[in-house]
């Protein structure tokens, strides 16, 4: 468990941060189970975790993860120390920051370490509901990937374009209750050599 690891390296509290669309840490989404333009993810070493969200992302979020949700008042930072004064230690993941935004963080906060090393190793260890969903996935892509090639091997196919096939992924994909990792590459012809 991470708040173990926590615990071991003597850190009081891990923060996250996203701060753009652009700039993610995708820890966020994998403890959260939420993908947030804008909000900042706080790992106790002891307790609940909190995720702090602007107010129009609240309602939603709220409902899709176990998480604690609190809406920050004006300043997100100002907000997290109220709700973690006591915290010495604070945990970040150096990789994904910027220097502004360490800056920030300094001006609340006084004592860092960079906790990226332990955030991946985290999670590169599967737990057995991860392990069920990469599956799913698998047997959801797999299927897809018939359903693709059958249409392909007909005289009449419905597929005149790579776009055709990308738009049909997409619809099915959806269609399926999935979000997709990234856009699909369909590359064929003069084409497949440049995916």
């Amino acid at each position: 468990e991470f708040q173990n690891v926590l615990r071991e390296k003597n850190i009081a509290l891990a923060l996250f941060l996203n701060t753009s669309y652009s700039n993610k840490d995708p820890i966020i989404s994998y403890f959260s189970g939420v993908d947030v333009e804008f909000c900042a993810l706080a790992i106790p070493s002891k307790g609940h975790a909190t995720l702090f969200v602007p107010g129009f992302e609240y309602e939603r979020t709220k409902m899709k993860t176990t998480i604690r949700c609190v809406q920050p008042m004006k300043d997100l930072w100002k907000t997290v120390k109220q709700e973690y004064h006591r915290a010495k230690v604070i945990g970040i993941n150096a990789d994904v920051l910027s220097v502004n935004e360490v800056k920030a963080l300094k001006k609340e906060f006084s004592t860092f370490k960079d906790i990226a090393d332990e955030v991946y190793e985290s999670r590169s260890t599967k737990t057995s509901e991860e392990v069920r969903r990469i599956r799913e996935s698998i047997r959801i892509t797999e299927r897809l990937f018939i359903e693709v090639f059958k249409k392909l091997s007909r005289k009449s196919s419905e597929f005149h374009s790579e776009k055709d096939i990308a738009h049909y992924l997409l619809k099915r994909t959806i269609e399926e209750d999935c979000t997709p990792a990234f856009p699909p590459i369909i590359a064929s012809g003069k084409n497949a050599s440049l995916p």
